[in-house]
């Protein structure tokens, strides 16, 4: 099991590449990855990591394709994504100093990894030889290949036992009535008009804008009016943006209802190119699902927090969920002399408060569905790290009311301190 594993997101799509079955906002990742592994032919496996042309959310992100044969017919496909925990970049993991995608590592566009059921061992070292973690990378890669394999022939068993025509038709059906449901959530929202604005302050303070129209059972998306791309790592790519915004809209406006493509077909959502939030390659992208991309998820819950006002579905408004690039990094050689790159504590903010409850004290981003923080020997057994103190900052959301007040009532964000050990 190698270090990030914890990050990860599994997909079933239909013949025609649509997310039939999809968790957590990667969801897009695999949907462009599938429509570049049918492009690139559908008789293997196939692995794409590049954000222009595969839908990933940053140039951490590596998903691994499969397609799946019933009687050497195209059922569909299986697949999984994962944040890999570096590619070569000019420094471990992320490339905060980028001016473009080449400081990033390893651009990977779409390879052949698996032929005829053999993994490719000259892609395979192509992979290994770029990372600064090959012994647990490769566990994560072969990981994945095999998830693919063991989802692939569960699927088979399922086609065989109620046949390809029955299963395909079931795929649509689930769309459709995903779509079905979606509009008749959005019907229950007046028309309107409303807009946003964030600011992302990084070697200088960008404003990022996007503006949402409900009209009857659509959702219409602008985000005209977003600064132009920058030359650092916190630009996000088109498909990371709306991976992020479809993100949120499944968590806050559609979280008891089966979300898939189908429900999206409700939501458009337009982005100039050349923006921050479409940037375009060569342009840097590694910060983008934790920079630009939660700016996205934050356009998209304020804007959706101002549309459910005056509806019955008023209770979905929040407050914003905190946002930072919060967790403490190190790398490094351990005492076995090791190369090692940790990410710690990256979930210590808050989540946003409704109108009659509290937020959450210890949160991930807005949408996430790894909202779990490690625990303090977790991280001690594996790295060459020792925890001081970690803990929540009573009242640190802000100060509670005294009408609303009772003892022992306050909450907070948390925080943390470490040193490393050698």
């Amino acid at each position: 099991m190698g270090p990030n594993i914890g990050q990860r997101v599994a997909t079933l799509l239909a013949q025609s590449g649509a997310a039939v079955a999809c968790v957590d906002r990667d969801a897009q990742t695999a949907k462009e990855c599938s429509e570049l592994a049918a492009r690139e032919g559908v008789d293997t496996l196939a692995i794409a990591g590049d954000v222009s042309s595969a839908g990933a959310l940053h140039s951490l992100d590596v998903a691994v394709m499969a397609p799946v044969f019933v009687e050497d017919e195209l059922a569909g496909w299986v697949g999984n994504a994962i944040h890999q925990v570096d590619m070569g970049a000019m420094s471990p993991g992320r490339a905060p100093l980028a001016v473009d995608a080449y400081r990033e590592g390893i651009n990977i566009r779409g390879l052949k990894l698996v032929r005829e059921g053999v993994i490719d061992q000259q892609i395979f070292q192509l992979f290994s030889d770029n990372v600064r973690m090959p012994r647990y990378q490769n566990m994560d890669l072969r990981a994945q290949i095999s998830a693919n394999l063991a989802a692939g022939a569960k699927l088979e068993s399922l086609i065989e036992k109620y046949g390809l025509d029955a299963y395909r038709e079931s795929c649509e059906i689930s769309l459709d009535l995903a779509e079905q449901s979606a509009r008749e959530r959005i019907r229950n929202l007046p028309d309107g008009h409303y807009e946003r604005e964030e600011f992302l302050d990084y070697d200088h303070a960008y404003r990022l804008r996007a503006t949402l129209d409900v009209d009857g059972d659509t959702l219409r998306f602008d985000l005209s009016g977003t600064d132009p791309q920058s030359r650092t790592f916190i630009n996000s790519a088109e498909p990371c943006t709306v991976a992020n915004m479809h993100n949120i809209l499944a968590c806050q406006l559609f979280p008891d209802l089966d979300v898939n493509e189908g429900t999206f077909r409700a939501i458009d959502i337009t982005i100039p190119p050349g923006t921050l939030l479409s940037a375009q390659f060569p342009a840097p992208t590694s910060g983008a699902s934790t920079l630009a991309g939660w700016k996205a998820q934050q356009l998209a819950l304020g804007l959706i927090s101002q549309a459910v006002m005056g509806s019955d579905q008023e209770f979905r408004a929040q407050a914003q969920w905190g946002w930072a690039f919060t967790e403490a990094s190190w790398s490094g050689r351990d005492r076995e002399q090791r190369w090692f790159s940790m990410k710690g504590d990256s979930t210590m903010h808050g989540g946003g408060a409704r109108r009659h409850a509290d937020g959450i004290d210890v949160a991930n981003i807005a949408g996430s569905t790894n909202t779990a923080l490690p625990s303090v020997e977790s991280y001690e057994l594996r790295y060459p790290v020792l925890y001081r103190s970690r803990g929540i900052v009573p009242d640190s959301e802000g100060a509670v009311s005294s009408a609303a007040a009772s003892p022992g009532s306050g909450h907070g964000s948390s925080t943390a301190s470490t040193r490393p050990t050698t």
